[in-house]
């Protein structure tokens, strides 16, 4: 009888195959991921899935939250003063905070309504990064008297000149699971991701 032998590469795909379909776990209640959180550890969380963007305690479910730029101003960095934002600076990150599919804005896309909510139709992201819902474009600024590695998020849609104190993503409160996030809020809460 002559005997098989199965090379070592194929051997350790054969293990490995069936580890990495099974090392993914299922989470029922929502998205794990990396937190947006502010130094007070209250993180932004998609409450109950969404619609409503609220504050937690990480680690939690449903606070996989990212910020991606879009190439609103010709790049997705103010390359100009004045883009998106009348008096912005030059340098500055412009994106959109995406959660799945969504990405946060005015509360189901309504004007005028600056509630967070995770139902809000994305921007493209190449130029001229528009098609999103209202509210959905922020401006990184990572000054604003923000700890190093933190940075406020001015909203495009509720600031309508840069200078003075713009309006961004934060709540009322300094403490607490459960507070209502909004896009207009001024002084904006300080975030890092």
């Amino acid at each position: 009888m002559k005997k098989i032998f199965m090379p070592m590469v194929v051997a350790a795909l054969a293990v490995l195959v069936p580890l990495g379909i099974t090392a993914t776990p299922a989470y029922a209640q929502g998205f794990y991921g990396p937190p947006i959180c502010g130094p007070g550890g209250l993180c932004l969380n998609a409450w109950n899935g969404g619609p409503y963007v609220k504050t937690y305690t990480t680690p939690a479910s449903n606070e996989n939250f990212e910020f991606e730029g879009v190439d609103r101003c010709g790049t997705s960095f103010v390359t100009t003063a004045n883009c998106p934002i009348p008096g912005v600076p030059a340098g500055l990150l412009v994106g959109q905070f995406t959660y799945g599919s969504h990405c946060v804005g005015d509360l189901d896309g309504l004007s005028g309504n600056a509630t967070a909510s995770v139902s809000d139709t994305c921007n493209s992201t190449v130029y001229p990064g528009t098609g999103g819902s209202y509210g959905t474009i922020f401006v990184l600024n990572p000054g604003n008297g923000c700890p190093n590695g933190y940075g406020a998020y001015v909203s495009a849609h509720w600031t309508s000149y840069w200078s003075g104190e713009p309006s961004g993503l934060g709540w009322t409160h300094s403490s607490g699971n459960g507070q209502q996030v909004y896009i207009n809020q001024t002084p904006d809460i300080c975030l890092t991701d």
